[in-house]
């Protein structure tokens, strides 16, 4: 079973590497950085379902820590403004680009989207790296405590 750490890390690297392309894109006008950017966005994108599908399994074991609740709340409603927020854009950029149209402000648009993108992507991080380091989530020493701390059944 695919489990959140182990897919996570995948659309972190491919919407920041997708941002890098973007960013290159407007120096060298070749279509091929451009057509990355929005291979990677995609992949990117499908890549940040996963983690949120792999996340809702993940959270529903991480509640059961005692006080998680605000992190793991900020983690989960960042993660979401994420996928939503490169969902957006990535359609926005497939549809220009099917159409042949470069319409400058749209680019423009898209790049700042993507850079907000980034900035939430890091935010989605760093609580995620606070419900585990900080708050022991998903670490098996945590599980298993808290597994022989509940009444038999």
């Amino acid at each position: 079973m695919i489990e959140h750490p182990q897919v996570v890390h995948f659309p972190i690297a491919l919407l920041i590497v997708a941002l890098l392309f973007e960013i290159i894109s407007y120096f060298w006008k070749k279509e091929s950085f451009t057509l990355t950017s929005l291979i990677l966005m995609i992949l990117g994108t499908i890549g940040a379902f996963i983690a949120m599908q792999t996340g809702e399994v993940a959270a529903d074991l991480a509640k059961k820590i005692t006080g998680i609740g605000s992190t793991l709340h900020e983690h989960e409603e960042m993660a979401e403004l994420v996928f939503y927020l490169y969902l957006a854009i990535t359609i926005i950029k497939a549809v220009l680009m099917r159409l042949k149209k470069d319409i400058l402000p749209w680019r423009i648009f898209i790049l700042v989207g993507m850079i907000i993108g980034t900035f939430f992507i890091f935010r989605v991080g760093h609580y995620g790296g606070q419900l585990v380091y900080e708050w022991g989530a998903g670490v098996k020493p945590v599980i298993e405590q808290m597994n022989n701390s509940l009444p038999n059944k």
